[in-house]
């Protein structure tokens, strides 16, 4: 099928269409099995790795892994019996999911408490409040900040009152990859336009980078991809350049476009002519402001040949 269009394209890239239109698909092959042969699972969400960590004086209470499990699977969509099934955990409807995002592959990195009350005379009374933070198998990563009101009753948990909300990077990362064009345009129109789609076939078409690696000679079309690896704000704004300077905000911008996908993931596109062989470098830069009303910020550089020295 054609690739489809992104919700937002800044500029055009010459001759390559786009068209169509973009939905979020739900792979169900990565949420695991239920208990009963359910679609819901605690697999996957927290592992041996996931660190704890308590802000000043704020402890970390025994049930903080079923707590965030429990909130990890709202965020799923997980059905609130569903939740008291596999957990025992009651009242987790408290926990409203978004509307279409799913956090389908993520699992919880690192949780940070910045708060934590708790009274042994009254078991039924407890708050939590802190951050979650979240990576999936493709390296994306984003991080959510709860509040949860709970206690324990009748040897069970019990959710009373949460809130949440996206606590999104304000220094995203990007990572490039330079493919071929002619190796991958024709594939661009086959290919189901979900970042993870985009993201296998441009690792599997793009060129090994490293110092030292064999590259093509002379001047060849490429297309440049720049994978933003944080979730970003619905009024955050991303700029490509591409230049002989590496810092400044200048240089050319006209065969650049940006493909963002639902909820708030992000891929720039860089069409040009150029070699890799060449002894001055050409930079790719990104830069990022959150808001409308911040400046632009310089959060992605990358030199092509890539150099062993960091731009000075």
């Amino acid at each position: 099928m054609k690739i489809p269009r992104p919700v937002v394209l800044m500029l055009a890239i010459p001759t390559l269409a786009l068209t169509g239109c973009l939905k979020e698909v739900v792979d169900v092959s990565q949420l695991g099995l239920g208990k009963d042969g359910g679609v819901f699972s605690t697999g996957g969400i927290l592992s041996g790795e996931t660190e704890y960590v308590a802000a000043d004086a704020a402890g970390i209470p025994p049930e903080i892994p079923a707590l965030m499990t429990a909130v990890m699977l709202r965020l799923r969509g997980a059905p609130g019996e569903e939740v008291m099934r596999l957990l025992s955990v009651a009242g987790s409807e408290a926990i409203a999911s978004e509307e279409t995002f799913r956090y389908q592959g993520f699992a919880v990195r690192r949780v940070l408490v910045d708060d934590f009350e708790a009274d042994d005379d009254r078991p039924g009374n407890r708050r939590l409040a802190g951050r979650l933070y979240l990576e999936d198998p493709m390296g994306r990563a984003t991080s959510i900040a709860f509040d949860l009101s709970y206690g324990l009753r009748e040897e069970r948990l019990q959710i009373s009152k949460a809130s949440w909300l996206p606590a999104l990077s304000q220094e995203p990362r990007s990572v490039l990859y330079v493919v071929p064009r002619q190796a991958i345009e024709r594939d661009l129109e086959d290919i189901e336009m979900r970042y993870q789609d985009l993201y296998d076939l441009v690792l599997d078409k793009a060129l090994p980078m490293a110092t030292g690696a064999a590259r093509p000679e002379g001047a060849q079309d490429y297309l440049l991809f720049v994978f933003i690896r944080d979730r970003l704000g619905p009024r955050a704004e991303l700029d490509l350049r591409i230049g002989e300077a590496p810092k400044q905000r200048g240089g050319y911008s006209g065969a650049s476009s940006l493909i963002v996908f639902p909820d708030g993931w992000a891929v720039g596109l860089v069409a040009g002519r150029f070699s890799l062989s060449r002894e001055d470098p050409l930079w790719v830069k990104v830069f990022y402001k959150p808001r409308a009303y911040e400046r632009f910020d310089l959060i992605g550089l990358f030199s092509m040949p890539p150099r062993v020295e960091p731009a000075s």
